[in-house]
């Protein structure tokens, strides 16, 4: 019984973790739920054996911040690719105006660390002149690519002619 809502722990928080990174307050819907699942495996887990329950409970909060320090260390390892450009986007950037960006790996982060509004894509769709167009005939007047493992901050006609060899 205790299989069951480890397993649905472990993997909402694996699996989630990339996308929910900026957004951990969605689980706190499934707090109650989850909690319910986990106290009633391990009662029953407890009840059956009983030194193999009481090792797993205290195991549970170490497992816990485990599985939370990778999330979150992995989130200030993406927050650092931003560097320098997160100022340079307060100071140059309306924050009415719409930005495409290089996703980075986690679709919409890159738009809630810079606080702007626009479309967080794939590298390709960045480095795609057709999209691009596309994307400024919608309201995009910034791109910011990811170069050298830092993120970049150009308006769409410079990255337009970037673009064109």
């Amino acid at each position: 019984m205790l299989g069951v809502p480890l397993l649905t722990i472990g993997s909402i928080l694996l699996l989630t973790g990339d996308h929910f990174k900026p957004h951990t307050y969605y689980l706190i819907a499934l707090i109650p739920a989850l909690a319910i699942a986990a106290a009633t495996g391990l009662s029953a887990l407890e009840q059956r054996k009983p030194k193999a329950g009481r090792w797993l409970v205290g195991a549970l909060p170490f497992l816990t911040v485990a599985l939370l320090g990778y999330i979150y260390t992995q989130s200030a390892e993406d927050l650092e690719r931003y560097g320098s450009v997160r100022a340079e986007v307060e100071k140059r950037v309306p924050p009415e105006e719409l930005v495409v960006s290089d996703s980075g790996g986690s679709l919409g982060f890159s738009l809630h660390v810079i606080r702007r509004r626009g479309w967080g894509v794939a590298s390709a769709q960045v480095e795609d002149s057709v999209f691009i167009a596309e994307a400024e005939r919608f309201g995009a007047r910034w791109v910011l690519p990811l170069q050298d493992g830092q993120f970049q901050l150009y308006s769409i006609d410079e990255w337009q002619q970037h673009l064109t060899p």
